[in-house]
């Protein structure tokens, strides 16, 4: 099935990815690993290893590095491979996984899923309601 990738779409709620977690997400039929960064920044990155295609939600974290349970390769929170702890330790040169666009706004991560050179912030639609000092606030997911 076929979907509008230049467009933001909201990834999770802010809260819902916490420090030093792993946390996934199935996003456009893609898997999507949200992750913050030790200064608290969200990132986004496909939850897979380009090694393997092994998830990476199911690795483990070290500060700002994300580790393949499967064979071990590190990640840096831009997708980019930067330990192979195999062999003389080479880093090949397709050893990364995508990264996304994600910007953090009125309560929600904003993921955008197609070409990063077009996502532009100031696309993202102005939720007014989402103020938690005027309005109640009912957090949840939709899944199709």
């Amino acid at each position: 099935m076929p979907f509008l990738r230049n467009a933001w779409y909201v990834a999770a709620w802010s809260d819902e990815v916490e420090a030093g977690a792993l946390f996934h997400r199935r996003i456009l039929n893609e898997e999507i690993l949200l992750v913050r960064d030790a200064g608290g920044t969200a990132h986004a990155l496909r939850d897979r290893c380009p090694h393997r295609f092994a998830p990476l939600h199911l690795g483990k974290r070290d500060g700002d590095i994300i580790e393949c349970a499967y064979h071990g390769l590190r990640f840096g929170m831009d997708g980019r491979c930067v330990h192979n702890p195999h062999g003389d330790g080479a880093i090949p040169p397709r050893a990364f996984t995508r990264a996304y666009p994600l910007a953090e706004q009125q309560l929600l991560l904003w993921i955008w899923m197609g070409e990063a050179e077009r996502a532009d912030v100031n696309l993202i639609p102005d939720f007014l309601g989402l103020d938690p000092d005027r309005f109640a606030i009912n957090k949840g997911t939709t899944n199709s």
